[in-house]
């Protein structure tokens, strides 16, 4: 059996930038892995997860350098069973019967009538017509994180704030299908550098042609370089190329 814990930091409260993992601590006290990497904001906003129901603690952990791997480990309230409650049996009052007194019947005479001949009635059966479903649209993200940076790029479905794939490694390719008419964004963040020109920088293409906030841009460390929801049509081709280090030309 498993149970559900919803995780929430508290706005009112200061927290470092991030990202975290969310990890659940086994019967032996390691850490096994729940999601991550997560933004404040998304810490902020609130995860639902569902957890073996022997847990008994969550445990937050900063995966930014400048954190020193801190981590929070909090402990997961327990229930009180319900208390039965107890169905009463009903008493059953036995009823006296009359005694019937016999009525002579008069005899009958039985007069043959004809009986009609039933038409079956047809069956109809219905014709269904299938929905035609929506097509599917593609988009292929890609990651270069120059030598001596680190960082990392996620995509997520605009729509539902569903976080569809997260990379850190230079070289990484990831392409994923949506609905025509449903958007997505990409967010790319730089988390240490070699030079302090070194940024986190989005091209955002479709057809082949850049999007008019190309290229976006942050030049803070965890702050990420976050894109315009972009609304998929159909027949469209869409790429979005994602850096980690010098800007590139778009």
């Amino acid at each position: 059996m498993a149970i559900n814990v919803y995780i929430q930091l508290d706005s009112t409260k200061a927290f470092g930038p991030g990202p975290y993992n969310i990890y659940y601590r086994d019967l032996n006290n390691n850490l096994v892995f729940l999601e991550g990497p997560l933004t404040t904001s998304e810490l902020i906003a609130g995860q639902n997860y569902s957890v073996p129901n022997n847990v008994q603690v969550i445990s937050l952990k900063s995966i930014n350098p400048a954190c020193n791997e801190f981590i929070k480990d909090v402990t997961i309230s327990s229930f009180p069973s319900p208390t039965p409650t107890t169905t009463p049996t009903p008493t059953i009052t036995p009823l006296i019967s009359p005694t019937i007194t016999p009525t002579r019947t008069p005899s009958i005479t039985l007069t043959p009538s004809i009986t009609p001949t039933s038409t079956p009635t047809p069956t109809i059966t219905p014709t269904i017509t299938p929905t035609p479903s929506l097509p599917q649209v593609s988009v292929t993200v890609n990651l270069t994180i120059d030598s001596g940076n680190t960082g990392y790029t996620q995509i997520y479905n605009n729509n539902t704030s569903t976080l569809l794939h997260s990379m850190n490694t230079n070289g990484s390719t990831y392409t994923f299908s949506l609905t025509s008419g449903i958007s997505y964004r990409v967010e790319t963040v730089i988390q240490s550098r070699i030079f302090s020109t070194n940024v986190a920088q989005i091209n955002n293409y479709v057809n082949g042609i850049a999007d008019a906030g190309s290229p976006y841009l942050s030049s803070i460390l965890n702050t990420p370089a976050i894109i315009v929801p972009t609304v998929l049509t159909s027949g469209n081709s869409y790429t979005v190329n994602t850096f980690v280090g010098a800007q590139r030309p778009v």
